[in-house]
């Protein structure tokens, strides 16, 4: 399949083994990492391979790069338009592939849609998970109030600061691994996260 996008192009995926693989000439072409194997030699061998795609001169044999992979050549790219591109590819391309096994085009208004969504069931799931103690330290930390972070918690109110510290503490915090592993993962839950935050403008001193 190919995934259209007007900024970074066609990138081409296939599915095998019960994983998708991303054609690793367009991801590095999206980023303008310029060398595709050396990107792909400080990848670990179960991480990248090779796959067929259809191409206008018959199939060919490309080298490929699993979701582990591809989140390892977004990191390494300095470019501006990288950040945009982890943002796409976490918060709808790969939600997308792993509902429905494809992936369109949707409007910014669909998109915004879907992530409030997921980040007011992503709220749920943290209120199920987080202890009293671990609300106080963030409160204690935060020096805020431990009911501000029950509402965000609760869905009730938004506060970039709190958000902010809710994100870090999923950063860090080892009990949350079952968590993660729900079906949108755990960078899913840290981008939502994260994009909250960024859109309430965070101050400048907790960037």
């Amino acid at each position: 399949m190919e995934l259209l996008h007007k900024q970074f192009g066609t990138i081409r995926v296939t599915e095998a083994d019960g994983q998708f693989w991303f054609c690793a000439k367009d991801i590095c072409d999206a980023l303008e990492l310029d060398n595709v194997s050396m990107a792909l030699q400080k990848l670990d061998e179960d991480e990248r391979g090779m796959k067929i795609f259809d191409t206008p001169g018959g199939p060919q044999e490309m080298l490929v790069v699993k979701e582990s992979g591809l989140y390892a050549l977004i990191l390494r790219s300095n470019k501006p338009q990288a950040r945009a591109f982890r943002k796409w590819v976490t918060n709808e391309v790969l939600p997308a592939l792993r509902r429905t096994g494809s992936y369109e085009v949707k409007n910014a208004r669909q998109v915004e849609r879907d992530n409030e969504n997921a980040y007011r069931q992503l709220l749920k799931e943290l209120n199920r998970e987080m202890l009293w103690n671990d609300v106080g330290i963030l409160a204690r930390k935060s020096r805020i109030d431990q009911d501000a972070i029950w509402h965000v918690l609760n869905g009730r109110t938004k506060n970039a600061i709190i958000l902010n510290e809710i994100y870090l503490y999923c950063l860090k915090k080892k009990g949350l691994e079952r968590f993660y592993h729900h079906e949108n993962g755990i960078n899913k839950a840290i981008e939502l996260l994260k994009g909250e935050f960024e859109k309430l403008q965070l101050p400048s001193q907790y960037k």
